[in-house]
This record gives structure tokens, C-alpha cells and sequence, in this order.
């Protein structure tokens, strides 16, 4: 629905802050690219819920 998209677009932009924050936090330390597959793992396995 229209209501889903939106909370949705929403949930995605506010993730994509964060990750930002996070990253920029992290700043050029080994963790990065840890922390990058992370969030993607996480990000995949929450758009497949919503796709479900």
C-alpha cells in the first residue's frame, strides 16, 4: 500500500543516516568494512521480511 511506502521510504532514509553517523564515527579503522557487510546483512534480511 501508499501508507507502506511512505513508512518504508522513511525507515530507509533514517537507516542510511545512521549507517553514516556510524561510519564517520568508526572513521578509517579496520572496523568499517566490518561494520559495512553487517549492515548490509541486516539491511537484506529486512527487506526480504517486508517483501514476504
Amino acid at each position: 500500500s501508499r501508507a507502506e511506502m511512505i513508512v518504508y521510504t522513511k525507515l530507509l532514509a533514517q537507516q542510511r543516516e545512521e549507517e553514516a553517523v556510524f561510519e564517520s564515527a568508526l572513521g578509517s579503522s579496520g572496523l568499517k568494512s566490518e561494520a559495512r557487510s553487517y549492515g548490509t546483512s541486516a539491511y537484506s534480511s529486512r527487506t526480504s521480511q517486508n517483501q514476504a
